[in-house]
């Protein structure tokens, strides 16, 4: 009688990968973001067998991804990681369950360092092939998105103040934000650069007089 051949950890792998289902991942992903002023990104993964009560409203962005039942997600910046200030909200980590008849959530705030007309933010997700003792042995990347996000700069922004636009006014305009003190400091320069030319001026109207 022969033997039966064991089964490589790749071959269990390997299987184990293809008879995933697959569920749908959404992203929430604010298209202008504000320097110095948090916002909210925000990704749900849902199970193979979850309802339309588990949606993301307002969603960005959306595709289909194999689904584990527990998962990874983060988000970065790789081509300029220091671009933007990205911690997770509360509630959120890493690894999460993902039930098949429902979704799993993931928040994080978002903080642009610099101003910039597009900025590359990369949402990735994993399944996480499982081990022993609630570890897991690897993790298999299965969706990736790439999102612009744009920063207005100091033009841009006074431009939309003068114009009165709201959402501007609100996070450039108001005492308190990181927006209002990043244009009042550049205000306050330009000003103090004024008042310089013109002690300057009138010293030269001076000696010449002289």
């Amino acid at each position: 009688m022969t033997e039966p051949s064991p089964v490589s950890p790749a071959s269990e792998e390997t299987k184990w990968f293809e008879q995933l289902d697959k569920g749908a991942i959404q992203y929430k992903v604010p298209a202008t973001m504000y320097w110095k002023d948090s916002s909210t990104v925000t990704v749900v993964i849902q199970g193979p067998r979850a309802g339309a009560s588990s949606e993301l409203a307002g969603a960005t962005g959306s595709g289909t991804t194999k689904v584990s039942d527990r998962m990874k997600v983060a988000i970065s910046c790789p081509d300029n990681p220091d671009e933007f200030t990205i911690s997770p909200e509360p509630g959120t980590t890493e690894i999460q369950y993902v039930p098949a008849d429902g979704s799993a959530t993931w928040n994080w705030s978002v903080t642009p360092a610099y101003t910039g007309k597009s900025q590359t933010m990369v949402i990735t997700a994993w399944v996480l092939y499982p081990g022993y003792d609630d570890k897991y042995l690897r993790q298999l990347p299965v969706y990736t998105a790439k999102i612009d996000v744009h920063v207005p700069g100091l033009g841009e922004c006074l431009k939309k103040l003068i114009e009165g636009d709201s959402d501007y006014w609100v996070h450039y305009g108001l005492p308190g934000g990181g927006g209002f003190v990043f244009v009042s400091g550049i205000v306050l320069g330009l000003l103090k650069r004024a008042r310089g030319k013109k002690q300057r001026t009138r010293r030269q109207a001076s000696n010449r007089k002289t």
